[in-house]
Parts: C-alpha cells; structure tokens; sequence
C-alpha cells in the first residue's frame, strides 16, 4: 500500500527542522522532505513529497529559538483553516528543556515535564481546531544533556513527548535515538549546540521523516 498523499506540509516549532544559517536555503529538514537537493542527497532522488504529488504546498512555519509558548502565540494563529489532507510536522520542547536544565531557567519556558505535557497537548488540541484531516510527526528531543541533572530532565521530557505524540495518534519522531552517538563532541556532529543541525543532521531528521511517512 502507498502512503498517504497530502495537500500540504506544515512544520512548527523549533529549529531542529527549520533552514537554519548554517544550512541555507532549502537545506532543513523539513525543506528536504518536502524536495531534496537531487545533486547533494542523491539518495533521496524521487523520494520527497513533491515528487509524490507536485501540487504539495509548503507552510514553513517553525521558527528559530521558538519555545512552546511562542509556538503556540507566534506560529499557530498563521496556520487558516483547512479541509484537505495536511502533513504537520512538530518540532517543540528542546528549547524549553535547554532553558529548564540550565542553571538559570528563563520565564515563559516549560521547566518540568507537568508544563511540557500541557503546553505540547494545546498545541495538538489547537491544531485540530485549524485543520480538519490531518496527520502529525512529533519529533522528541535530542540528547544534548551534559549534566545528571539534565539526563533525568531529558528522559522526563522525552517520556512526556511521546505520551502526548501516543495521546494524539501522532508518528513519535526518535531524534533522540537515532543521533544519540552523534552529539555536539563527537567525531560526526550531526547537532551543535543549541539544536542547530549540521548538513548531515538534517539528512538524517528528513530521513526519519520519510521513514515515518513510508510506515503508514
């Protein structure tokens, strides 16, 4: 069975997926999942969304240093009401968990998992208030903990994230997984610090992405 075709692609959130400066233009994540660069990613020649359907629109909506709160009064109020079938992909919490674990955790962010839950579930719930068929990949959060303290904070989170990605029938994204050998000091960073993603690391997220899409 083929997977599902959408109408759109959402992304919001943070900027683990987003085409950040050290990337360029249409070199996210999210950006090759919705049309690869054939000649730097040959391996994903004919696997995106737009060579699956060309009429796929983009709504790149994640932002820089967004945290749940921002994504929820920035990002979300630009998302219209939509009928036809949409991809969103949810990238939210590490920022929230990078301030939560730091030494002086700033207001306005998430700082327990009891916050994250509630703030992660009004995203979803006002998402299916904007849009009435629509399927969603929620990604967790990497394992950039340094500390004992942030590694206990970081499995909070993450536990807490796919609890509401199981609650809202939403594909649980396992960044943490699968860049667990690849952190800021290792050999092959495919994260740096502060959640930018290398090139290699958003090959790899927009890999994740096509998995999840192929398992439906």
């Amino acid at each position: 069975m083929s997977a599902p075709r959408y109408h759109a692609l959402i992304s919001v959130g943070d900027n683990l997926a987003i085409d950040g400066p050290d990337l360029g233009p249409g070199r996210g994540a999210a950006s090759l999942f919705y049309k690869n660069r054939d000649s730097e990613w040959p391996e994903f020649r004919g696997r995106d969304l737009v060579t699956r359907d060309p009429s796929v629109r983009p709504f790149m909506l994640a932002q820089d240093k967004a945290t749940i709160g921002t994504t929820l009064t920035n990002q979300l109020k630009r998302i219209q009401p939509y009928d036809e079938p949409v991809l969103v992909i949810v990238t939210v919490g590490g920022l929230d968990f990078l301030g939560a674990s730091g030494s002086k955790p700033p207001p306005n962010i998430a700082k327990d998992a009891d916050a994250l839950y509630e703030g992660v579930t009004a995203i979803f719930e006002e998402l299916g208030r904007r849009l009435s068929d629509w399927t969603a990949f929620a990604t967790n959060i990497p394992a950039v903990a340094s500390t004992k303290k942030a590694q206990t904070l970081l499995q909070e989170f993450n536990d807490c994230m796919a609890e509401v990605a199981h609650e809202q029938s939403a594909s649980l994204i396992d960044i943490c997984g699968h860049f667990e050998d690849h952190g800021p000091k290792s050999e092959e960073p495919w994260i740096q610090d502060g959640l930018a993603l290398t090139p290699i690391g958003a090959n790899e997220l927009r890999r994740l992405f096509w998995n999840a899409l192929t398992a439906l």
